[in-house]
């Protein structure tokens, strides 16, 4: 198992933590819901707020930039704009920010990206999923590639299961628009990752 996490859940508002195994990084979000799409179309959108706050806490080496705890630390922020358009359609619209502390001379300590993500359901129980990130901020150098990725969903009363195929190995989202770098070849199918999911739902 690379990666775990828990979420609580009151209202409109998400609290969560994930513990993951490659860089040993652990994360604290927030997901906060202040507009809520209505039937009537009086609201055409919902529109949310993602954050996110990460810590590797892998033993120092060289690729590190030393010891210290908060040039490990590093920060997400994004928008989510989304709208149903039908019972099988729903597509959102997500700007974002990543920030490190600490980053390698080549790179900007902030990068802005932009995400389009899509479901489309095939069945009361599946769904097909679809998630593009285009990287926006310029670095001098060693520019990250854009994320792509897609997948199926099944549900059922209390458990979410998600089963995809990505050009991107990481599993926090700051990670992902900083690091993912090309293949050498500038082929980015060339390096594909299956990734499987398992989301519980507890109702108290």
């Amino acid at each position: 198992m690379d990666s775990i996490g828990f979420g609580a859940f009151k209202g409109n508002v998400a609290l969560g933590f994930g513990s993951t195994k490659n860089g040993m990084i652990q994360d604290f979000n927030l997901k906060y819901g202040f507009l809520q799409q209505t039937r009537n179309g009086r609201i055409p959108v919902s529109v949310t707020y993602y954050a996110n706050m990460a810590i590797e806490t892998a033993d120092k080496e060289e690729d590190l930039p030393n010891g210290n705890g908060s040039d490990r630390l590093s920060y997400f922020h994004q928008i989510i704009v989304s709208r149903k358009f039908n019972d099988k359609l729903s597509v959102q619209v997500a700007p974002s920010l990543s920030h490190y502390n600490v980053v390698e001379p080549a790179l900007y300590n902030d990068h802005f990206a932009v995400a389009v993500a899509g479901r489309y359901k095939i069945s009361e129980q599946t769904s097909v999923l679809f998630n593009y990130d285009q990287p926006l901020t310029k670095h001098k150098d060693n520019n990250p590639q854009f994320n792509i990725s897609t997948g199926v969903e099944v549900a059922t009363s209390s458990h979410q299961f998600q089963l995809f195929v990505t050009n991107y190995p990481y599993l926090v989202p700051q990670k992902n628009n900083m690091y993912n770098q090309p293949n050498t070849v500038n082929e980015w199918y060339q390096d594909l990752f299956i990734g499987f999911n398992i989301t519980r739902q507890w109702n108290f």
